[in-house]
C-alpha cells in the first residue's frame, strides 16, 4: 500500500483544474482519496495524478462529481466510455447501473466506479442473479453498481 503522508502531500501539492478540496484519509489497510470534482474527466484526472505515482494497489476513489443544479453524485462513482449512470429506485435509496459497452470488463467497471479495479467482485456479486462467471459479461447488459 502506498504511504498515507506521501498521498497526501502528492495531492495537496497537485492542481488539479476542476477538482477542489482533494485529500487522502486512511480506512483500514486503503487510502481513500476525497474531494469535489465538477466533471468526470476532472475526477479521472484526479486520480490519473494518484495511481500513476503510487498505483492503484489499496487506493480507493471517493471523489464526488458535483455538476451545476444537480444532485453530487454517491461517493466512489468513476464513470468511462462517456456514458452516464441511470438510477433506478432501489427502497428509499437510487442504484446505480452501467450498461455495458464494447471491450468493458468488471475490472475495468470497477476501476471506473471504485477507483480500484480489483473491487470488480462487489459488482460481480450484486449481479449474480444475471452473472455465471465474472469473466463472462455481455455488451448491452445492465449492471447494478452498488
Amino acid at each position: 500500500m502506498a504511504d498515507l503522508t506521501r498521498v497526501q502531500q502528492a495531492i495537496q501539492s497537485a492542481n488539479v483544474p476542476g477538482v477542489q478540496g482533494l485529500n487522502a484519509k486512511a480506512s483500514g489497510n486503503q487510502i481513500e482519496i476525497h474531494g469535489r470534482a465538477d466533471s468526470i474527466a476532472a475526477k479521472q484526472s484526479a486520480m490519473r495524478l494518484v495511481t500513476e505515482k503510487f498505483g492503484d494497489a489499496g487506493i480507493v476513489n471517493k471523489i464526488e462529481i458535483i455538476q451545476k443544479g444537480a444532485q453530487p453524485q454517491a461517493a466512489g462513482a468513476q464513470l468511462g466510455g462517456g456514458m452516464a449512470p441511470s438510477s433506478q429506485p432501489s427502497g428509499s435509496s437510487a442504484a446505480r447501473t452501467h450498461k455495458v459497452a464494447k471491450g468493458d470488463t468488471l475490472s475495468a467497471i470497477a476501476k471506473q466506479y471504485y477507483g480500484n479495479a480489483n473491487d470488480y467482485r462487489k459488482i460481480f456479486e450484486a449481479n449474480k442473479d444475471q452473472l455465471k462467471d465474472p469473466d463472462k459479461i455481455q455488451v448491452g447488459q445492465t449492471l447494478r453498481i452498488p
